[in-house]
Parts: C-alpha cells; sequence; structure tokens
C-alpha cells in the first residue's frame, strides 16, 4: 500500500495521479493510518480513558467483533458505541449499522449520533416500512435506529429484516432484556432472545451493551452468553462442571474503579491525552510505512502510561 509522503511527492498508485479530486479521495481513504484516533479527532466529543481503552484497546482488534460491554450506568457505552461505528467507516470497514434499543431511548441514539459523530441513523416506524419504494425499507437504509419490540414482535418485520442484506453491525442496547431461562429442564426462549439470535445470524461484527448482564443464574448468564457464541455456551450449565470464562468476549468496568464516574474523575483530561500519546507512538511506525492499524497489537495491557 503507498504511503501519504509517495502521494503528495505526485508518484501514481494504480494509475491515479496526485492533482485531482481522486487522489484527494484517496488520501481521506487513508486517513485512519496515520492517524489512529481519527474518530476522536473528527467527533464532538471529548472522550475519557476507559472510553478510549474500550474502542482502540478492546473492540477494534478483534474481527470480527462478538463483545458484551457491560459497564456500569453513566459509563458512556454510547459515546463507545458512536467511536467504534465512526472508525469502522473511516477505516472502510462499515457501511450498514443497524441499533437496536428500547422503545425510549431511540430517539437519544439518533440525536447522539448525529450531534456528536455526524452520523445519519433513521428510526423505523410503521410508515417508513409501508412507504419503502422497495417494499423492503432496510434494504433502503444502512444506518438505522430500531425499537427492540418493534422488532421482537412483529414477524413480518423480522422477516424483511432477515431478507435485506447482511449487516456490518449490530448494536443492541439494553441487552439484558434479550434473556432466555431454564423450566422444566427446557430451554424457554422469549421473543426479546429469538431477535437477539437473528441479530446474530445477520451481523460480522455484533456487540451488546448492558450494565446488569447477570441476573445471579449462571444457567441464564450462559444463555446470554450464547448469543455472541452459541457453540461455546451450548447446553445448561452444571456447576462443577462446566466452567464460564467469559473475560475474552466482554468487558466489566465499575464505578467503584473511580475510571468510570466521568469528567468527575481528578486528571481524567491529562490520562487521556497520554494515552492517546501512547496510542500514536504505537502505531507512528506503522502508520508511516502504511501498515493497516487493525493488523497491529490492540490489548489495552499494551499501552504503557509512562
Amino acid at each position: 500500500m503507498a504511503r501519504l509522503e509517495d502521494l503528495t511527492r505526485g508518484a501514481q498508485v494504480k494509475g491515479v495521479r496526485t492533482d485531482g479530486p481522486v487522489s484527494e479521495a484517496y488520501r481521506i481513504r487513508l486517513a485512519y493510518l496515520f492517524d489512529p484516533l481519527l474518530a476522536v479527532h473528527t467527533s464532538l466529543v471529548e472522550p475519557l480513558p476507559h472510553q478510549i481503552l474500550a474502542v482502540y484497546g478492546e473492540m477494534l482488534p478483534r474481527q470480527p467483533l462478538r463483545f458484551l460491554l457491560a459497564d456500569d450506568p453513566g459509563a458512556g457505552k454510547t459515546i463507545m458505541a458512536g467511536l467504534f461505528i465512526k472508525e469502522l467507516l473511516a477505516r472502510g470497514d462499515l457501511k450498514r449499522a443497524l441499533i437496536i434499543c428500547p422503545g425510549s431511548l431511540t430517539e437519544q441514539w439518533q440525536d447522539e449520533l448525529n450531534d456528536k459523530f455526524q452520523l445519519p441513523f433513521e428510526i423505523l416506524t410503521n410508515d417508513k416500512l409501508e412507504s419503502a419504494r422497495t417494499g423492503n425499507w432496510f434494504d433502503e437504509n444502512d444506518l438505522v435506529v430500531a425499537r427492540l419490540d418493534k422488532l421482537s414482535r412483529n414477524e413480518d418485520v423480522q422477516a424483511k429484516l432477515e431478507a435485506s442484506r447482511d449487516w456490518d453491525l449490530v448494536v443492541v442496547d439494553e441487552a439484558h432484556k434479550m434473556s432466555a431461562s431454564f423450566f422444566g429442564g427446557e430451554v424457554k426462549e422469549t421473543k426479546r432472545y429469538k431477535l437477539g439470535k437473528l441479530a446474530g445470524r445477520i451481523a460480522r461484527h455484533f456487540l451488546l451493551m448492558t450494565a446488569t448482564p447477570h441476573n445471579g443464574k449462571e444457567e441464564d448468564f450462559q444463555l446470554f452468553m450464547a448469543l455472541l457464541d452459541a457453540d461455546r455456551f451450548e447446553g445448561k450449565f452444571r456447576d462443577g462442571v462446566h466452567v464460564i470464562d467469559p473475560t475474552d468476549m466482554m468487558r466489566r468496568l465499575a464505578k467503584k474503579s473511580g475510571v468510570a464516574a466521568g469528567a468527575r474523575c481528578p486528571g481524567s483530561k491529562a490520562t487521556t491525552w497520554r494515552i492517546r500519546r501512547a496510542l500514536g507512538a504505537a502505531f507512528g511506525s506503522a502508520a508511516r510505512s502504511g501498515t493497516p492499524c487493525q493488523s497491529l497489537p490492540g490489548s489495552a495491557a499494551t499501552v504503557r502510561m509512562g
């Protein structure tokens, strides 16, 4: 892959000259190679350290992503999701994204993504479904916010969702509502849980977000995690036989750690700056050589804060 310096010196890349709008578009498309925090610098947000580490240290390195973000309330999970979506868009790894959330949060999601990340998501409504030119509104829109119960209770809408083009990313907010349980030796799946299974089938990246992923029953938690990996969490949990270790598929950050408390956390801006500098140093040499950032180790544990 050509380096940015090559383009600015007038080199021809794949027959494209550097003195026109096409080459400018090519440079913009490669921008993420030279700015490892491109979504941060092109959004109207000032993310906190734990948000940067979640997106750039935990989520982006996973390809494809099957992940549970279980930080406490107030940690800014919407901000993390917005950064993740915008970063994937900048890297050319995302075109279609679906947000599934409770009805009371749909407008909040739409406003946050539009105001802070300039992402024009459309809210699914009955009128839009009925007026679709092609008969399937999902095929006509690439950035969608949908109500959880609107999808889970309407089989016709689910059929259209499944028949539409696959989604690059599906995000489920308040994902604990997609519950299932064992009763009488059988799995009792709610309509919301069945929707979760459908969402996992049609998405390449699948992100579940909830502050309460565990209701105290290991067997129910195993069913919940099966939405992300059905093979790994198959069967009923039996104490002493099954060992659940989902730490490689989830992140849990409690407020008591002092990090997720938000801007009130002392020194958060300085810490954010140090994380940016550390990530920039980690990706800098590869960016100058034209190596894609996502091919580098991205674990938060590898970022030194010195």
